[in-house]
Parts: C-alpha cells; structure tokens; sequence
C-alpha cells in the first residue's frame, strides 16, 4: 500500500468500513511508514481532545442547514466532474466533425461525370409578327361601324401606331398572346346523370 492510497481510505478505516484484509494492509503500511504513522497519531489526538471538550449548543434548524449544505456540497461535485469531462470532449468532437465537413469537397480529386442525353433542335419556320386583327396597315385602318372612336384615336392608328418598333411592342406583349389563343372547350360530363 502506497501513502496516497492510505490517505484515500483512511476515513474507512476508521469508521470501520474496510475489509480485515484491507486492515491488515494499513497496519502493515503504518509499521513501514513514520509519516502516515504520524498522521495517525495526530489525527487520534485530535479526536481525543475534541470529546473532552463541552458539546456546543446548537440551534434548532442547524441539522437541516447542515443536511442541505452537504446535499449541495455533494451536487456541486457531481456537476463539476460531469460538465468537466464531457464539455472539452464535445468542443472537441464539434470542431472535428466541422473541420472533416469543410475539408471533404476538396478532399475529393475526381470529378462528377454526368451522361447527358444529345440535345436535338428543329427549327421552327419564321413566321410574320401579327398585328391585331382591325388594323391592316396604318394607312388601311378601318373602324368597326359599332365603335365610336374619336377623331385623335383615328388619326393616331393612321399616322403609324402600330409601325415599326410598335409591331414588336406589340408582338411580344400579352395582348399578342391572348390574340393567338384560341379558346378550348373542354367537357366535364357535369351534365350528365349518374
């Protein structure tokens, strides 16, 4: 038996706690060691000199004050040696797992291949911008007989609204699509019985 393991386990041996094996181990090491053989003395002395002593008046909630302070005393120790070890392992595994995940793109040499099926085009044939279906040309511009157009919205169609630059306004505007759409008739079968 070593002295640390001695002053480890010498409030067992006093209380009485220890194995008779575990006894004759510290009677052994005391015959061998002067220091914890002193130990030994000074601490019996000491308890010795405590029971002479008159026992001191205590208050009435001392033993609860005394019973919470070492349940927190005993808390305390568990938190501390639970939060000391885990914290620095989990820090640690953190910025390894993150340095492992930042580092594996470029770890990588090799390039992803991807077989891409061939693209085939047709070209469509060119056809003509459409102007709407009343104008013709600027200068053949013809009313319907049911609107009632005034005079300046007559002679801006006739002086060039829809020439040049307005045809491809025109042409590339929502108006052009809804013109080329032709309405769908769809049937739903709402109709009918069951």
């Amino acid at each position: 038996m070593t002295c640390s393991e001695y002053f480890k386990n010498f409030s067992d041996l006093i209380d009485g706690d220890t194995l008779e094996e575990g006894s004759r181990a510290f009677e052994e090491h005391l015959n061998e060691c002067s220091v914890c053989s002193r130990y030994r003395q000074v601490i019996e002395q000491g308890s010795a000199l405590l029971r002479t002593l008159p026992e001191p008046r205590l208050s009435e909630n001392f033993l609860p004050r005394l019973r919470h302070r070492l349940y927190h005393v005993d808390d305390q120790r568990s938190l501390r040696s639970a939060t000391t070890a885990t914290t620095p392992l989990a820090v640690l595994g953190m910025a390894i797992i993150l340095t492992v995940v930042s580092w594996l793109p470029t770890l990588r040499d090799t390039t992803p291949e991807a077989a891409l099926d061939a693209v085939v085009v047709d070209q469509t044939p060119r056809r003509a911008p459409r102007q709407p279906l009343v104008i013709m040309s600027s200068s053949e511009f013809v009313a319907p007989p049911f609107t009632n157009f005034s005079e300046r919205a007559l002679t801006d169609f006739r002086e060039g609204l829809w020439d040049d630059a307005h045809v491809l306004l025109f042409e590339y505007s929502p108006l052009s699509q809804r013109s080329r759409q032709r309405g769908v008739l769809r049937r739903t079968g709402l109709n009918q019985e069951r």
